[in-house]
């Protein structure tokens, strides 16, 4: 019995680790919607409605089509709380 390919069977702990890095250490989480399921694989949407879902095979290839999407059309970012 063969073992199942490591992107099928989901992202595991270090996948875990690597949606938190692109949400909260990359900051990429208040301006996409970044995920991963088995169907659709790592990806992401524009908080702003703009533009298609950008799908990736892995979580450095996301990083860089988000930083690409934002790089040529940045997201609005609205924040609540203090200004300081």
């Amino acid at each position: 019995m063969g073992e199942a390919a490591p992107q099928a069977a989901g992202p595991g702990a270090f996948g875990g680790y690597a949606l938190a890095e692109l949400r909260w250490r990359w900051g990429w989480g208040d301006a996409y919607r970044i995920g991963w399921d088995a169907a659709r694989r790592w990806r992401a949407n524009r908080r702003d409605g703009k533009g298609n879902e950008i799908k990736a095979p892995d979580h450095n290839a996301l990083w860089a089509a988000i930083f690409a999407d934002y790089t040529s059309s940045p997201v609005r970012r609205d924040y609540t709380g203090s200004t300081r």
